[in-house]
């Protein structure tokens, strides 16, 4: 088999229960995939943390992370990458990256940096499964432009 036939593209909504899949179908990939990469994110930098309403980024965020944490540890442990953001990430006094997570402290006005607080959320429910047995990697990309 090329190598190219191994890798299939699922549609499914991370925001859904069983990522919107029906339950046969979420068994049978759960058992058969080996790996996931995720890079979903609503990316709005001034929306809140939760509203409710259709700019909530913990909605879009954080339960489409757990949706897929919960998929990852289906059936079979399954590896995860997992693309995140410099955004959610501390610097120390050099500007360099350190491996420690924002604190509310660190937030400058929590109502309109959804974002970031999402996404340092994600990264403490990463953090968790790791410590639970989910192998993960995280990769924090800069600001991108297109």
């Amino acid at each position: 088999m090329e190598e190219k036939e191994r890798v299939q593209v699922i549609h499914g909504d991370i925001l859904k229960d069983k990522l919107g899949l029906s339950e046969e179908k979420y068994v049978e990939l759960a058992q058969k995939i080996g790996g996931i990469m995720n890079c979903a994110a609503k990316v709005d930098h001034i929306s809140t943390y939760s509203d409710g309403g259709t700019t909530d980024m913990r909605a879009h965020n954080v339960k489409g992370m757990m949706n897929i944490l919960k998929f990852a540890a289906a059936q079979k442990t399954k590896f995860l990458f997992f693309s995140s953001s410099l955004v959610s990430a501390k610097a120390d006094k050099s500007g360099n990256i350190i491996e420690e997570y924002l604190d509310k402290e660190d937030v400058p006005d929590s109502r309109s940096w959804g974002y970031l607080i999402s996404k340092s959320i994600c990264e403490k429910l990463v953090l968790e499964a790791t410590q639970r047995g989910i192998p993960i990697t995280t990769v924090r990309f800069p600001l991108i432009i297109w």
